[in-house]
């Protein structure tokens, strides 16, 4: 049986959502899985709702807003 967390993030090169898992096999004890996956997926959410990208960060293209690249001078 495998456990993941699973959710899903704008994909800006395909222009649709795509889903992401994190794999939580690694940890041994069932009550350590559920500990981890319940802080794991409050992170998420809060990174989420900052507007985080994970796949944008993965492909290492390092996509930016409008106002952080504003290079007009005065």
């Amino acid at each position: 049986m495998e456990w993941h967390v699973g959710f899903y993030a704008f994909d800006p090169l395909f222009g649709k959502s795509r889903r992401k898992k994190i794999k939580l096999n690694h940890i041994e004890k069932i009550k350590n899985r559920r500990e981890y996956a319940r802080d794991l997926i409050i992170r998420l959410t809060e990174k989420l709702r900052r507007g985080w990208n994970p796949i944008a960060e993965e492909d290492g293209k390092g996509y930016s807003t409008f106002t952080e690249v504003d290079t007009t001078t005065e």
